[in-house]
């Protein structure tokens, strides 16, 4: 979900494996890449089995020509971050000058194995409720 006023792109990397360290996740796991206009939500669902490790690299909002602020995060995790069934967010915000970008990861807590979906600011699933677990992370 994109809660900031300018465009967001960037690259999601999941994998079936939750123990691969980041790198072989980049390296060999399945990248999908977002462009999100402002309060554009984009989303996509995966059997358990293939998402159990997640995160966003290298994320830009796009300010003005040579001002793009970008923030990635931590690898989020099967079953210590999310279960299967879940409903995974991650939502993009600015400061008020619009010279940084954050990312929330959060999840909706769903009983029962099913299909993971991962609702973002992009990739994964359907639209979850921002702000129920997670943390920020930025650069």
């Amino acid at each position: 979900m994109n809660n900031t006023d300018f465009p967001v792109d960037g690259r999601l990397f999941y994998d079936d494996d939750q123990n691969l360290p980041e790198n072989l996740i980049q390296a060999d796991g399945t990248e999908k890449s977002f462009d999100l206009q402002p309060g554009e939500t984009e989303s996509f669902a995966r059997d358990c089995e293939d998402l159990q490790a997640i995160f966003i690299e290298d994320a830009d909002m796009r300010v003005a020509v040579g001002v793009s602020p970008e923030a990635s995060t931590e690898v989020f995790r099967e079953p210590n971050d999310f279960g299967c069934g879940d409903t995974i967010t991650f939502t993009f915000t600015q400061n008020a000058l619009g010279t940084s970008l954050e990312i929330r990861f959060s999840r909706r807590i769903r009983a029962g194995c099913g299909v993971p979906t991962v609702a973002s600011a992009f990739p994964c699933a359907s639209i979850g409720s921002p702000g129920e677990a997670g943390g920020t992370a930025a650069r």
